[in-house]
């Protein structure tokens, strides 16, 4: 449809604009049907659009964030394959709570993985110091809400971490720890201590290599 192609043509990104003013919440919702996706996934695509971002987001709200495409992402998901502004991640958050942090595409994947991928699929070309503060308080707050909020995968569910089915998925969390999972759990252990999380439990639970459960137990301070 007209928005989709938008979204992926910068030359029509002004026709956008109004097509959003326009449109609003039934734009957001409305599916295409070539893979299935909606409005807001559409424009998460376009990772420079942050403003046009958040204003389709608004309409949408959480019905639209909610809404898998044919392959099973919703619009965190997205979010998090495509490395958008961390606003936009985190408001996604906000707004799908533990519904959408809890839902898993056709991959088998969660969002949280979606985004250690996309982090891990960076360091795969070679690109360095591709971290950034956001990206570490992006995935701090993916670790927090997970698992103290939402208890993604239950009370030793790790923010879903662990739970992953795909080759693929386990190898970006190995490749990550030391680069981007443990500086981002370094940054809200704190947070996850004064809350008695059950961190330290948690990677025995799921037989974590020797390796990360060192670094639990140097890093980051394990619940009394």
């Amino acid at each position: 449809n007209s928005f989709y192609l938008a979204c992926r043509c910068t030359i029509f990104h002004e026709m956008m604009v109004k097509m959003i003013e326009i449109g609003g919440k039934d734009l957001a919702l409305a599916i295409n049907e070539c893979d299935g996706s909606n409005g807001l996934h559409n424009i998460l695509y376009a990772t420079d659009l942050f403003v046009n971002q958040m204003c389709l987001l608004e309409f949408g709200g959480k019905e639209a964030a909610l809404q898998q495409c044919y392959h099973g992402n919703n619009a965190l998901h997205v979010a998090c394959k495509m490395g958008v502004n961390e606003t936009v991640i985190e408001e996604l958050i906000n707004i799908g709570g533990s519904e959408i942090m809890s839902q898993k595409n056709g991959e088998d994947h969660l969002p949280i993985h979606s985004y250690i991928m996309c982090e891990d699929s960076f360091g795969s070309e070679e690109l360095d110091d591709t971290e950034t503060d956001d990206d570490f308080d992006v995935l701090g707050k993916m670790f927090c809400d997970g698992i103290i909020k939402f208890k993604i995968g239950g009370e030793f569910g790790f923010a879903g971490l662990f739970d992953f089915a795909s080759y693929e998925a386990e190898a970006a969390v190995m490749n990550e720890w030391y680069s981007f999972i443990g500086p981002a759990l370094m940054g809200c252990c704190h947070i996850l201590s004064a809350s008695k999380a059950p961190i330290l439990q948690s990677v025995l639970i799921h037989r974590a290599p020797p390796t990360i459960v060192k670094f639990i137990v140097l890093n980051v301070k394990p619940s009394d």
